[in-house]
């Protein structure tokens, strides 16, 4: 029996989870947004003592007034340029500067540390160690898979839902889902390695595209509480504007189909998401009001794949897929692709 291959940042892949890779996006996108965040003010206030800065942008350069003001405040003048000009300690925009570029050497030792080097033939190949379903038919595969934990959950054991319409269809699915990633997302670093929902693309010739998204900007957005407005940021109530379908569009240029897939709703009993249950129908009734407009999207639901009651579809933490819900998710898309090209 061959040597089970150990995976560089993962370990085993026969005991990983896709809750290894989202532990990992999550540690990166906690260290992103410590060293990124700005101060919201350059303005301090002790007792009646306040300094005011005035920053003039000139070129893209930044830089204190030439003829520095003064304000009086309890009778006293206090200079209003920045720290730097003053020759104090640097301002905040040169702090930020540095923290990005500590944050750029970081990265790419993460992405050092998480590539492999393998010798075949006596020459060194790199490997891409994204969990992504590499078979192919043909050369490449034409099924892309797109989207948060829903879809990235089982990828390491190879009983994703990518794996499963792959199975049913017996043809490759390039899965490039990441675990807690969101349909609107700021963050520049993480989001370009794929929390971004729409820099999981990759260039390639699909004919499909299956593609999820939108739970975690409502569970992290708003806490599934009062959610009208970011629901509105990412799809409208008619589902024609949005973060949403501004995404379908790019990807339609491609000349791909795209398989929206829903969410399966919690089985009734106690669920970390279960106050999600509303928003969750919400958005996908917009999805729906979207698919009705255009051809070449498919909307399937699993919505009623759960009965009341019944545990088996989702893993001991009550939020993503058994094993059995990522099969039985995979046949339904399947089954549309298959009926598609009939």
């Amino acid at each position: 029996m061959p040597p089970i291959p150990i995976h560089p940042c993962f370990g085993r892949r026969d005991q990983g989870t896709a809750s290894q890779m989202e532990r990992l996006y999550m540690n990166l996108y906690a260290l992103e947004t410590k060293i990124l965040v700005k101060r919201p003010t350059q303005a301090s206030v002790r007792g009646k003592q306040q300094i005011v800065y005035r920053i003039t942008v000139d070129f893209g350069r930044k830089y204190a007034d030439s003829r520095p003001e003064r304000r009086n405040f309890g009778g006293k003048k206090f200079d209003k340029r920045p720290n730097a000009i003053r020759g104090g300690a640097p301002n905040s925009e040169s702090i930020y500067m540095k923290r990005l570029l500590i944050l750029m050497v970081l990265k790419a030792l993460f992405l050092a540390a998480c590539s492999s080097t393998v010798s075949r033939n006596n020459s060194s190949i790199e490997i891409e160690t994204m969990p992504v379903s590499a078979v192919s038919r043909n050369g490449e595969p034409r099924i892309l898979a797109m989207g948060d934990s829903l879809m990235a959950w089982h990828n390491l054991i190879g009983k994703s839902i990518a794996h499963s319409v792959g199975r049913e269809l017996q043809e490759p699915v390039s899965n490039h889902a990441v675990g807690g990633a969101r349909i609107i997302y700021k963050l520049p670093i993480s989001g370009a390695m794929g929390m971004k929902i729409a820099n999981q693309y990759r260039k390639g010739n699909w004919d499909w595209i299956i593609l999820n998204g939108g739970g975690n900007d409502l569970w992290f957005g708003c806490g599934c509480g009062r959610c009208e407005r970011k629901m509105n940021k990412i799809i409208s109530f008619n589902g024609r504007k949005g973060a949403i379908p501004n995404m379908m569009n790019s990807l339609f240029k491609t000349g791909a189909r795209i398989v929206y897939v829903g969410y399966p709703r919690s089985p009734g009993v106690w669920s970390p998401i279960e106050q999600c249950r509303n928003e969750g129908a919400e958005l996908e009734a917009r999805i729906s009001k979207l698919a009705d407009t255009q051809p070449d999207l498919f909307f399937v639901s699993v919505a009623d794949m759960v009965p009341h009651g019944d545990r088996s579809y989702h893993g001991v933490d009550m939020i993503h897929p058994s094993i059995k819900a990522s099969a039985e998710i995979g046949e339904r898309i399947a089954a549309v692709i298959r009926e598609y090209e009939r």
